[in-house]
């Protein structure tokens, strides 16, 4: 779905941007002349050409009164690097396609080193624009074709941000002086001197200071955090410092809120989704300054993996903050989409819940979500015989996160065989909205359940109201509902493992079903509220 807001001209011109953190005032002048249509979150999004908008990984930028969104090509639906493409924008919605910054015919781009390969991969682009040098720098993660053994960063320049990118830099930090344990197959030398490796990372510029940081995964186990130099083209490797030890974390989104400093990172599942933590601090510089991770979103970060936080300024001042996520497809990558859902802060809590549509108020410059109200939360359910330790009362307790990072999830409802169904009694009759379903999901051997949705007002006739018998999406789905309904069922009919296509009872379950009713009255702003 192409999305159109057409009315935004003139109060957009009013945002500005620091290296993927946005913040959006509206313009006096400005006057909505036509209603803004809803994000399509996990749907496609197409350019204003009609095609769907390949920038995958993504990073933001404004210059010059527009909004630029650069990210991975993978129309090819391949791992291999296609091509850095850019996408700009004066609405913050209808995005026309600029080109490719870097593609396979760029000098250089598949040489460091020792390798010099027909191909490699570039992921996680981000474009970042230094005022001092007055250029354009790109930087990605950069593998060989055939593994991600090597583990370097890329940085190429331009004096126009649609001009011609040289690369400039492709290495590990600290190469030739720091030795690791996980040698660099393309180093020239035989002195073990790898560097840190750089996997999955971002880059983000201080809107107060203008000091810019990478953050990346150094290896399996930990990630790193480096100042970047003065021209934005290198790292301070000498002053960075290792983050999440042994925690296993990936995908950094790194934003300021009122004086802190909050990230956003995923666990490492390949292309498939899993449980985002957050961490925040005071003090960027102190390595030990850092909060424990905590839990956002719900056990597969409504199947995605952050990429970017944007950071939007409404009328009255107040801020609202945006979660930016790739929802990835591991069999078609070209077809993969994107989930920008609204984040909750209250103090240095972030919450974030899920909105299958959502819209800028183009006239205060605030985001509304749909009059909507989760009601099955702590209500009565009946369902097929359960596992003791898993009952049926926690597919409804309000715990839809996991703090395993790996494995199992920490809280569900756990049948003891398939198929299975699980009804909740909503007290009465209800103007049904829709159902989200928070899956069982086992990092390494993800599944998906075929399953139908039922509606009945007195628990004994049962009307259809969604056949997702031939579902095939793992960890979290949602299905529209309407008409009025005291009863909502949920039934299982089949659960495969994706991996292989094999059956799998054995990982049957729901983590959380949230059923939610049609509110009567205005649009709000903020989190899902209760009944």
């Amino acid at each position: 779905m192409a999305l159109r807001l057409r009315a935004w001209a003139a109060w957009a011109a009013a945002v500005v941007v620091a290296a993927g953190v946005l913040l959006i005032g509206p313009a006096a002048t400005a006057a909505p002349t036509e209603e803004s249509e809803p994000v399509p979150v996990g749907q496609t999004w197409n350019d204003t050409s009609g095609n769907p908008i390949q920038a995958h990984g993504g990073g933001f930028l404004q210059h010059d009164g527009w909004y630029y969104w650069v990210g991975e090509n993978k129309s090819h639906n391949s791992a291999l690097f296609l091509a850095v493409s850019l996408y700009r924008s004066q609405d913050l919605q209808n995005w026309e396609f600029v080109g490719d910054l870097l593609t396979q015919d760029t000098p250089g781009v598949c040489t460091t080193g020792t390798y010099d390969g027909a191909a490699c991969k570039i992921e996680r682009p981000k474009l970042v624009y230094n005022e001092s040098t007055d250029k354009f720098v790109l930087w990605g993660h950069w593998e060989t074709a055939e593994n991600y053994a090597a583990s370097h960063l890329i940085v190429a320049t331009s004096d126009t941000i649609d001009g011609d990118y040289a690369i400039v830099r492709n290495f590990r930090p600290g190469a030739g002086e720091v030795a690791t344990e996980h040698a660099d197959p393309t180093y020239a030398g035989t002195d073990g001197l790898w560097g840190y490796g750089s996997r999955d990372f971002t880059v983000f510029q201080d809107p107060d200071t203008g000091q810019a940081y990478l953050v990346s995964s150094q290896d399996h186990l930990s990630m790193r955090l480096y100042p970047l130099t003065a021209d934005f083209t290198d790292v301070d490797w000498r002053s960075s410092y290792p983050l999440f030890e042994g925690r296993r974390r990936e995908a950094p989104a790194l934003v300021k809120i009122d004086g802190a400093y909050a990230i956003v990172t995923s666990a490492q599942s390949g292309w498939y989704p899993n449980q985002a933590l957050y961490a925040t601090t005071s003090d960027i510089a102190d390595p030990d300054g850092w909060s424990e991770l905590a839990p956002v979103g719900n056990n597969t970060t409504y199947y995605s993996q952050p990429t970017n936080i944007m950071t939007i300024e409404a009328a009255d001042g107040s801020r609202r903050y945006l979660y930016m996520g790739d929802r990835w497809n591991p069999g078609a990558l070209g077809t993969s989409t994107y989930v920008w859902l609204p984040l909750q802060v209250d103090g240095t809590e972030l919450t974030m819940g899920f909105h299958p549509e959502w819209t800028f108020d183009a006239a205060t410059g605030t985001v509304q979500v749909p009059n909507v109200a989760l009601v099955s939360e702590g209500r009565p359910v009946e369902a097929t015989q359960a596992d003791a330790s898993y009952p049926p009362g926690a597919a409804n307790d309000g715990i839809a996160y996991n703090r395993n990072t790996s494995g199992d999830n920490t809280n569900y409802y756990k049948p003891a065989g398939v198929p299975f169904t699980w009804d909740v009694d909503l007290g009465r009759k209800r103007d049904l909205s829709r159902v989200d379903l928070s899956w069982r999901s086992y990092n390494g051997s993800e599944t998906y359940s075929g399953y139908t949705v039922s509606g009945s007002v007195d628990g004994e006739t049962w009307v259809a109201l969604a056949d997702r018998s031939a579902n095939t999406t793992v960890g979290f789905t949602t299905d529209g509902l309407s008409g009025r309904y005291r009863h909502v069922r949920i039934e299982v009919h089949n659960v495969v493992n994706d991996h292989n296509g094999n059956g799998a009872a054995w990982a049957a379950g729901l983590v959380e079903v949230q059923v939610y009713a049609k509110v009567p009255g205005c649009a709000f702003t903020g989190a899902d509220r209760p009944a």
